[in-house]
């Protein structure tokens, strides 16, 4: 694993305990090693997860990140940005989230037809939005 240096400056404990499938932070290292990324970049991290790619983007490239999920709160990645020292990053609520869960509970798909009680239980507050600016410490 000698291309993957960024990725060995991570705590493994860390990361197994906010996997959410594969080492995400493994498979961003790479791409990242083709990509060409600056610090007036943006990146979207649409299906962020538990927010350890957006982490990663904005601690070694210092892009601002905009970090997206569906499951996962924009409480919970603060608290995981703060515990990485990921401090300079904003949380906002999506004004779509009402029209874009109507939309998709309305699909006719079993899958969505599965998420009518999920989104009961949080009122429907899922998609949150984490704009996030990396600074290296």
């Amino acid at each position: 694993m000698d291309n993957y240096q960024r990725t060995e400056k991570y705590d493994k404990c860390f990361l197994s305990q906010n996997f959410m499938g594969p080492n995400a932070i493994l498979m961003i290292d790479e791409i990242t090693q083709s990509v060409e990324l600056t610090k007036e970049m943006r990146v979207l991290d649409l299906g962020c997860g538990m927010g350890l790619t957006s982490i990663f983007l904005a601690k070694e490239y210092g892009v601002q990140t905009f970090a997206v999920d569906l499951w996962i709160t924009a409480t919970d990645n603060y608290k995981r940005f703060l515990q990485m020292g990921v401090d300079d990053f904003s949380i906002m609520e999506m004004d779509c989230t009402d029209t874009a869960w109507s939309d998709w509970l309305a699909a006719d798909n079993p899958i969505a037809k599965q998420d009518i009680d999920m989104i009961k239980a949080d009122n429907g507050k899922y998609l949150n939005l984490i704009s996030i600016t990396g600074k290296r410490k």
